[in-house]
C-alpha cells in the first residue's frame, strides 16, 4: 500500500494538481480578534476548521458561528468592563492579548502550517488517499506572499510523509510546491490551489515574487506553466501589508493585559 502511494508521488512530480473549480476552502478573518482561520469543504458537503473548532458542520453559516462561539469563549473579562474600554481595545484583542504591528515568525508559521493542513487534507481526499496511504504534514519549509495585478498569492514548499510508511521509508519525504490564490474580498475570501505538484531538490522553476523578497529556496516546479504568480517582475502596492497582526506566543513581554 505505501507503495501505492509513493508511486503515485512520483508521478505527480513536475505535474500540477488544480482544485476543483467548486469552492471548497476560505480563509475567515476576524480582523477585530486578529485571527484568520480557514474552512475546507469535503466531498459529502461537510465543512471542517483549522485550527479545529468542533464539527464538521453541515454550512457555512453554521461554521462561521462555531468560530464566533470559539473565540468569545477565550474572551478576556476585564476586556467587557467599561472604565478606560476604548483605550483597552486599542491596545489588546478582546483576549486581553497586546496588539502589534510585526508578527512574531512562529505565529506566523503556526498560521500557515494550518492553511497547508488544509490543502493536504483536500489533496489526500481527492486522490483518495486514506488511512496508510494518506499524506500527513512533516513541515512547512517556505512561505512567500506575492501580490500581482491586484491578486494575492501564497507560495509553499512542504514535506509529507505516508501515514503507514514502513521502517525502510521512514527516511523517505516528499517535497510539494503548492499555490494558492486569494478570491473575493471581506471576511470569508476563498482560497484557490493553482497548483500543487511534487518536486525535487534540484527543480528551480522561475520566480521573482519569491526570490525578489529573499526565499531563494523556494523550490518551484520547473516546469513554470503550472503556477501563475512570480513570472512578473513587480513590487508591492505602497501600504498594502501595513495592517495590525498578533503576537500571541511571546508571553514574557507583557502579552496579557494586567
Amino acid at each position: 500500500m505505501q507503495a501505492e502511494a509513493l508511486a503515485q508521488v512520483s508521478q505527480l512530480s513536475g505535474r500540477c494538481h488544480t482544485s476543483s473549480p467548486e469552492p471548497c476552502l476560505w480563509e475567515h478573518l476576524r480582523r477585530d480578534w486578529g485571527r484568520r482561520f480557514y474552512i475546507r469543504l469535503d466531498v459529502e458537503g461537510c465543512f471542517h476548521t483549522y485550527p479545529d473548532v468542533g464539527g464538521p458542520f453541515k454550512s457555512l453559516p453554521e461554521t462561521t458561528e462555531a468560530i464566533d462561539r470559539y473565540l468569545e469563549a477565550r474572551r478576556d473579562p476585564k476586556m467587557c468592563e467599561k472604565q478606560d474600554k476604548g483605550i483597552r481595545g486599542h491596545l489588546y484583542w478582546p483576549d486581553g492579548t497586546v496588539k502589534r504591528r510585526t508578527m512574531s515568525e512562529k505565529t506566523e508559521k503556526s498560521e500557515m502550517r494550518q492553511l497547508v493542513q488544509a490543502l493536504v487534507d483536500k489533496y489526500n481526499e481527492d486522490h483518495n488517499l486514506f488511512e496508510d496511504l494518506a499524506h500527513e504534514l512533516k513541515d512547512v519549509l517556505h512561505y512567500q506572499s506575492i501580490i500581482e495585478n491586484l491578486n494575492l498569492y501564497y507560495h509553499f514548499n512542504f514535506k509529507t510523509k505516508i501515514k503507514g510508511a514502513g521502517p525502510n521509508e521512514l527516511s523517505m519525504d516528499n517535497l510539494f510546491f503548492v499555490e494558492v490564490k486569494f478570491i473575493g474580498k471581506g471576511k470569508l475570501i476563498e482560497l484557490q490551489a493553482n497548483c500543487f505538484c511534487a518536486v525535487n531538490p534540484d527543480d528551480n522553476g522561475p520566480c521573482f515574487g519569491c526570490t525578489k523578497h529573499g526565499d531563494v529556496g523556494m523550490k518551484h516546479p520547473s516546469s513554470s506553466v503550472g503556477y501563475t504568480a512570480g513570472h512578473l517582475n513587480v513590487g508591492l502596492p505602497f501600504g498594502f501589508i501595513a495592517k495590525w497582526k498578533r503576537d500571541y506566543e511571546d508571553e514574557e513581554d507583557d502579552d496579557k493585559y494586567v
